[in-house]
């Protein structure tokens, strides 16, 4: 007997023997979500639990919530659909097909089947607490869901799920494809994501994982961390996006201590044939003093000057210390990351980015504008603040989260009164102040 249950915000398993023996297991753990509800298990000939569950975390300002999916044997994730309600999955009598479904803000209803590689769309059935039938084929399988539109609330069946095998059409903002990397330590979750790779626009896609593979260590989870091979030139419109972060920052910070111990995730675009890293984005370390809960970035890559190669992007994590590793596959049927930002950078990334620098403000003395310049080796949560010489807070010019690289700020004092003003920086570990005359 098999059994899938919820307890204490984790998807717990067991396989019981007739006379009621049997350990249970955490198989949520390594899932990258905060929040982990309603699971749904099948069991393929006798042996092997398929599971899925509803995952859920705070990417602000919204709440991410997908459909979680996992074999018991590895820790191999895969993520379905973005505002999902609970999943459910069945199988068909000959073990050869399964379908997982789901609705999407109880509007449409959505299905993955075993090649996990493709969302479906169940057309003309909104609803939620959306259920799947048996069936001896695909063809005799159906979904039931619950409309809950207008009175008078009522269950529908769908056509046979084999009738929609029409790929759902993804959109030119979400992910075709996606790979998230996770390191973790029981409740504490540090997850990077990479998607959204565009080229010329076309979307780019992830290297295959054999279902065999075992995420024992950084080495195997890197490798699978990659893009197919892509062709880029001097004019390629070349487009990705990220997101990071943590899924309980009470977990994460009690797992660092004044040892040194570090988790690290950077982002590489290397050459195909000569494995050269070319260029280097958006690395994050977290340790005791850089801890910060979530950012989403999407980025235009210059490549002039590039030449004419066929590159791939790579996820490289790193850590100094025992820790567990996991992969997860991302497909969505609507956008994956809410893009904060937008960055143009360089196809060299930020590489030449060593050390922490607060530049001399230009011009100085200026009237009633000048800029700042900075630039940070790593990620941090930087404030910019200007001071008067008496040393009263005049304005903050930056409050927030910042990657690697390069910054430009344009402060305007045309309401202050000439004098000298003193502007600070403060992120991670580094403090820099320096002076500014403002001459009217």
């Amino acid at each position: 007997y098999y059994l899938v249950w919820e307890e204490n915000n984790t998807i717990k398993y067991a396989a019981l023997n007739a006379s009621g023996g049997g350990n249970s297991q955490i198989i949520s753990n390594g899932d990258g979500y905060t929040y982990k509800n309603n699971p749904s298990q099948i069991v393929l000939n006798d042996t092997l639990s398929r599971i899925c569950w509803k995952g859920k975390r705070y990417t602000p300002p919204y709440w991410e919530k997908r459909v979680v999916f996992r074999s018991i044997n590895n820790n191999h994730f895969w993520y379905f659909g973005f505002n999902v309600s609970p999943p459910n999955i069945n199988k068909a009598d000959d073990q050869s097909y399964y379908s997982i479904l789901w609705n999407h803000d109880e509007n449409s209803t959505y299905f993955a089947d075993n090649s996990l590689s493709t969302i479906r769309q169940i057309g003309g059935l909104p609803g939620s607490s959306v259920q799947v039938s048996n069936g001896s084929t695909k063809d005799q399988m159906f979904a039931e869901v619950f409309n809950i539109s207008s009175e008078p609330y009522y269950f529908k069946t769908s056509n046979s799920i084999g009738s929609y095998y029409t790929p759902h059409k993804i959109t030119n903002y979400s992910f075709s494809s996606g790979r998230e990397g996770i390191i973790s330590k029981d409740t504490a979750q540090f997850y990077f994501t990479f998607g959204d790779v565009l080229v010329d626009n076309q979307s780019i896609d992830f290297i295959e994982i054999p279902d065999s593979t075992v995420f024992d260590s950084k080495e195997i989870l890197n490798q699978y961390l990659v893009s197919e091979p892509f062709q880029l030139t001097d004019n390629s419109t070349f487009l990705y996006s990220i997101q990071y972060g943590i899924t309980d920052s009470s977990a994460a910070f009690a797992l660092f201590d004044n040892s040194g111990k570090f988790i690290s995730f950077k982002l590489q675009l290397v050459d195909n044939q000569s494995s050269e890293v070319l260029g280097t984005f958006d690395e994050v370390i977290y340790d005791q003093s850089n801890i910060y809960q979530y950012s989403s970035l999407s980025y235009e890559v210059n490549t002039s000057g590039i030449g004419n190669r066929e590159v791939y992007l790579r996820l490289a994590a790193d850590d100094n210390f025992d820790l567990d590793y996991s992969l997860a596959e991302i497909y969505s049927t609507g956008d994956l990351l809410q893009k904060t930002k937008h960055t143009t950078i360089d196809y060299e990334g930020v590489k030449a980015v060593k050390a922490y620098e607060l530049s001399n403000n230009f011009p100085n003395p200026f009237n009633p504008t000048t800029i700042i310049n900075y630039q940070l080796p790593r990620t941090g949560f930087v404030t910019l603040k200007v001071y008067d010489i008496l040393g009263k807070e005049v304005t903050t010019l930056v409050n927030e989260q910042k990657t690697q690289g390069r910054y430009s700020v344009n402060f305007n004092a045309s309401h202050l009164a000439s004098g000298v003003y003193i502007y600070q920086i403060r992120v991670n570990d580094y403090v820099s102040s320096k002076k500014m005359l403002l001459l009217k």
